[in-house]
């Protein structure tokens, strides 16, 4: 993965960014994911449960860490972050 990084963009409210985008917050790098119609298995209950119930909705945006191993996913409340650009490339 190639992280181009444009200078002087300025941070913005993480609610202005669409599904998909990127941005950098504490120096980790996240994109905004939608999980109202994921389903997937807990590993300490083995139960199974979907996004909706996983993480409150109101005044919040889900994301995933992609500078993370894991890929964890992350509740945030509306706070300013400094988007980015990704480009993906084939090698």
């Amino acid at each position: 993965m190639i992280i181009e990084r444009k200078p002087k963009i300025e941070p913005v409210f993480l609610s202005t960014l669409n599904y998909g985008d990127c941005f950098e917050h504490d120096e980790a790098i996240f994109m905004v994911v939608n999980l109202c119609h994921i389903e997937a298995r807990c590993p300490a209950c083995d139960g199974f449960f979907d996004g909706d119930d996983l993480f409150e909705r109101g005044n919040s945006t889900i994301a995933v860490a992609l500078s993370d191993d894991d890929g964890c996913v992350y509740n945030f409340k509306d706070i300013k972050v400094t988007p980015i650009i990704i480009k993906a490339i084939e090698v």
